[in-house]
C-alpha cells in the first residue's frame, strides 16, 4: 500500500493557513487591540505562516508518505528509514478524539530510523506508551481502513 498527501486535505489546510495570517495581519493593524493581543498575532502570523508554507510545498511533493509492504513500513512524517517487519514487537491502536492512530513498538531506541534532529526530538517527547512510532492513518490519499486492512495483511502476528 502506498500513499501520499491528499490534495484536497492540503488545500484546505492552505486556505485555512492563509486565513489566520490575513486575520492576524489585520489584527495587528488595529488601533484598538493591545500590545499583548498584537503579539499573539505576531505569533500567530508566525505560526499559520508556517503551516501555510509546509502545506504549499507539500502540494507539489508527490513521493509516498506512507509505504506498508511485505517488507517494512514506512511513513515519512516521523521516520528517515522504513523499520523492517523483524523489528515491530507489537501494534497497538490508540484512538484520540475519535481517531485512530496505530502504535509500532520497535523498542529501544526508537529514533534510530530518524536522521533529522527535529524528528529525533518529536519521537523522544511523543514516548507516552513507551519506545516506538506512532503512524497515523490521516490527511492521507486513502481511507483510514485501508491502512488498518494493509497493517493486518503485513504486520507480524505477536
Amino acid at each position: 500500500m502506498v500513499a501520499r498527501f491528499s490534495l484536497v486535505k492540503l488545500l484546505l489546510t492552505l486556505a485555512g493557513a492563509i486565513g489566520f495570517v490575513v486575520l492576524s495581519l489585520w489584527m495587528i493593524g488595529r488601533p484598538d487591540f493591545s500590545d499583548t493581543a498584537k503579539f499573539f498575532c505576531v505569533v500567530g502570523v508566525a505560526f499559520f505562516g508556517a503551516v501555510a508554507l509546509y502545506a504549499a510545498g507539500s502540494l507539489f511533493d508527490r513521493r509516498p508518505v506512507l509505504v506498508i509492504d511485505a517488507q517494512a513500513i514506512f511513513d515519512r512524517r516521523s521516520m528517515d528509514t522504513p523499520i523492517p517487519w523483524a523489528e515491530v514487537r507489537g501494534i497497538a491502536t490508540v484512538t484520540l478524539r475519535n481517531r485512530e492512530f496505530y502504535y509500532l513498538d520497535i523498542g529501544e531506541p526508537a529514533d534510530r530510523y530518524t536522521r533529522g534532529a527535529l524528528k529525533r526530538w518529536l519521537l523522544n517527547v511523543n514516548q507516552n506508551y513507551g519506545p516506538g512510532v506512532t503512524v497515523s492513518p490521516h490527511s492521507l490519499d486513502v481511507k483510514p481502513a485501508e491502512v488498518r486492512e494493509a497493517l493486518a495483511r503485513f504486520a507480524p502476528v505477536t
